[in-house]
């Protein structure tokens, strides 16, 4: 009998992995899920089905600067892969404070999760329209992009048209919609930088868990932060002391539960629970490491519906409130810890490894028994990640002219590059690759390569044309990690720059 019980429990699971959305028991949603007692106007609550569309988007907007032109302006930074405008929104003041702090919120970088939309859209109504807020716009400029993945959006796909995931997409740039957000933080240059994402509450892997039970993640948000070990520490702390206290206390204070993002990994039959995360090519850590406070935001959405969409909305705007609060309240600690952030020369994390917890307990929400169960499995911690190959920074970098791909995603990052107008000799650190394996796994259309290096210092002629990067500039951090040959997400991994056994990498690394 329990075999049966599994078995059409797993088919119902992956049915709803592969084909959207499940009806989660009333019950279930009643209990834990309950809708807020709140009035929300965006177009998904004026209709009973779907969710706001780009073209009643455009008009939500139209209609709100329309009714408040001095505080409201809007800006196409872009067009999607299937030529649609790409529309930026201008929370700003007019005032003789020229020194406020510019605050970047985007949403449905994944086009499968609308209520990140929504809650921007419900953002922007409340800013203007609700005079408790109004003393925000004295300290704070806000810059909200909506809905940045629009052709996925229209289509109700996580991928943009091309088939790439965006929020896999910081390290290549592969995508006009990635490209025109990184454009729009080179030209605003934010201090506080947040996505807002949906999370999947019913994941495959957990019948893995416990078989005998339909586990599904009970929170209302989750918060992602920066693990990655090259974002500048007095960035991580405060996102960590000011920040995320203040979210979690908002959401506190309304009933809604929180927890830091985690997700599933099942590594040859392995089941562990990766908590945070560390890789460049997510947002959360590519604007960290641009001397950025970030974060990322998940609401209990995928697969779910129109079910409890005001309460997953509600739960994505108080995220927001809290950050934009705690932003105003705290300007001076945000910008010292950008400047220190600025400032900061210690050494490369080329490698590292999260903190490995066996025996983690973590609740989970039963379907069938309509109640939370503690659950024991093993953990690794991407918010506690320990290098384990470091490099000193090095007082520039030198990158041999074949390399244009290379110079034009590290220019779209908003990193400074120069030309060598003239050929030179310098003594430098040259890597010589020892070996070089393909991976078996395919990522955004290509199969990453890991190489090994032998690190030797000599003179080179460096011919004009070589490309520079010195490495005090604001966004360097960001350029390291894809510079170092053995970084994982970097240049040479995602085969940006193509290496050979026993060849030179193309990449110099010069101290004086």
């Amino acid at each position: 009998m329990k075999s049966i019980y599994l078995t059409v429990l797993m088919v119902f699971v992956c049915l709803v992995s592969a084909f959207g959305q499940w009806h989660e028991p009333k019950r279930v949603t009643e209990k834990f899920f309950p809708e807020p007692d709140i009035e929300i106007n965006t177009p998904a609550f004026q209709k009973r089905r779907g969710f706001t569309t780009y073209e009643e988007m455009n008009v939500f907007l139209n209609n709100h600067i329309a009714r408040n032109p001095l505080l409201l302006q809007m800006e196409i930074v872009g067009k999607t892969q299937k030529g649609k405008d790409i529309p930026l929104v201008t929370i700003r003041k007019k005032s003789g404070n020229t020194d406020k702090l510019n605050v970047l919120f985007f949403a449905r970088v994944h086009g499968d999760e609308p209520a990140g939309t929504e809650s921007m859209l419900y953002f922007i109504d409340r800013i203007v329209n609700d005079p408790s807020l109004g003393y925000l716009l004295d300290k704070l400029n806000f810059f909200i992009m909506p809905m940045v993945n629009i052709d996925g959006g229209e289509s109700f796909s996580r991928r943009t048209a091309n088939n790439i995931d965006m929020n896999r997409d910081q390290s290549k740039l592969q995508t006009p919609e990635a490209k025109a957000l990184h454009e729009v933080v080179n030209k605003i240059r934010p201090h506080v930088s947040v996505d807002f994402h949906e999370f999947q509450p019913l994941r495959t892997d957990f019948l893995k868990i416990a078989p005998t039970k339909a586990l599904t993640t009970p929170w209302d948000v989750m918060l992602l932060y920066s693990g990655n070990p090259n974002v500048p520490s007095a960035l991580r702390n405060t996102v960590d002391n000011l920040f995320l206290v203040n979210i979690r206390k908002k959401l506190d204070e309304q009933h809604l539960t929180h927890h830091t993002y985690y997700s599933s990994s099942n590594h040859y039959g392995k089941l562990s629970i990766p908590i945070g995360g560390a890789s460049p090519r997510s947002t959360s850590n590519a604007m960290a490491l641009k001397n950025i406070i970030s974060l990322l935001v998940e609401t209990r959405g995928i697969h779910l519906g129109r079910t409890s969409l005001k309460r997953r909305t509600y739960g994505g705007y108080l995220a927001a409130l809290a950050i934009a609060e705690t932003a105003y309240r705290n300007r001076a600690e945000v910008l010292s810890a950008i400047e220190e952030a600025q400032n900061d020369r210690s050494d490369i994390a080329v490698r590292f490894r999260s903190e490995k917890v066996a025996d983690y307990t973590l609740p989970f929400l039963d379907l069938i028994r309509n109640e939370l169960v503690d659950v024991t499995i093993d953990a690794s911690f991407n918010t506690r990640s320990t290098p384990t190959q470091t490099r000193p920074l090095p007082d520039a970098y030198y990158i041999l002219p074949t390399e244009y791909d290379a110079i034009r995603i590290l220019q779209n990052m908003g990193v400074e590059v120069t030309m060598l107008p003239t050929a030179v000799e310098i003594e430098a650190e040259v890597h010589t690759v020892l070996s070089a394996v393909e991976s078996a796994s395919e990522i955004g259309g290509i199969y990453p390569v890991s190489v090994r290096v032998e690190t030797t210092k000599r003179k080179v002629t460096l011919p004009a044309g070589t490309f520079k990067v010195d490495t005090r500039q604001k966004h360097i951090r960001a350029a390291t990690v894809l510079l170092e040959p053995e970084s994982s997400n970097g240049f040479v991994n995602y085969r940006v720059i193509e290496v050979e056994t026993g060849k030179d990498v193309p990449i110099y690394r010069f101290t004086k």
